[in-house]
């Protein structure tokens, strides 16, 4: 069984209320595609066209997949 072709591709996000924070997050969601051996090129291609047609997004860094505020730990001392 092959499975080096298992490539993932996040398509988008889903909120959820924390209980850490007490508001509202976000969660990556994405999908694997699988090819068969020798055709890992296709996904990049299709992962490259699908950005391309405004369809799928590059992640970001950030609260969301498309950026926004980093959150740092701070140390004791500044608090």
């Amino acid at each position: 069984m092959y499975v080096g072709g298992l490539t993932p591709v996040t398509v988008g996000q889903t909120p959820y209320f924390s209980n850490i924070t007490q508001h509202e997050e976000y969660l990556p969601v994405g999908v694997n595609i699988l090819a068969a051996k020798g055709c890992d090129g296709i996904i990049a291609r299709l992962a490259n066209d699908l950005v391309g047609a405004g369809i799928l997004n590059v992640p970001q860094a950030g609260q969301t997949i498309y950026g926004g505020d980093i959150l740092y730990k701070r140390d004791i001392d500044e608090q």
